[in-house]
């Protein structure tokens, strides 16, 4: 919801009490160092007063524009600002979808090389066992023939090639 504007200039309403604050500072500022000036010239009540009163009429609208000018750069910035948290917030954003997805990649490329390691050494493992297995089987093939007394003549089974495990 937009903050309701008063007509001078577009100046929101939520800064109408500050900006009456600095605007009755700068009068009020401006004619305390003018009064002081004036009072030690030492001329007369009523030339002082005039004088005075001729000061702050011409301090007026200095002062109004100073108001003004100072509440517009003043809200220039809080827009740049805004404008600037809001890209701030978008980068971010941006950033962390980006580390979320670089993530994700670098966690599947971890996982297929630790897939291919544990597909590596199990078949290393399957392979040795089936080795002893065969070899078992031969040794104790030949520990048979070789206690009923008959001829072995079965090639180890190193000499014959086997089929890679399932």
């Amino acid at each position: 919801m937009k903050a309701q504007r008063i007509s001078l200039l577009s100046l929101r309403q939520v800064w109408e009490k500050p900006g009456i604050f600095v605007f009755s500072a700068l009068v009020i500022g401006y004619n305390i160092l003018v009064g002081r000036y004036e009072i030690e010239q030492g001329k007369g009540f009523t030339v002082t007063c005039i004088a005075i009163v001729g000061h702050v009429t011409n301090c007026i609208p200095y002062a109004f524009f100073w108001t003004m000018v100072s509440f517009e750069i003043g809200g220039w910035f809080m827009i740049k600002y805004r404008m600037f948290m809001d890209e701030r917030a978008q980068r971010l954003a941006k950033a962390k979808a980006e580390g979320i997805a670089e993530g994700k990649a670098e966690g599947i490329a971890e996982g297929e090389a630790k897939g291919k390691a544990e597909g590596i050494t199990e078949g290393e493992a399957r392979g040795i066992a089936e080795r002893d297995r065969v070899w078992t089987a031969w040794n104790e093939r030949r520990l048979a023939a070789a206690a009923k007394g008959q001829p072995f003549d079965e090639p180890p089974p190193s000499n014959t090639p086997t089929a890679p495990p399932p």
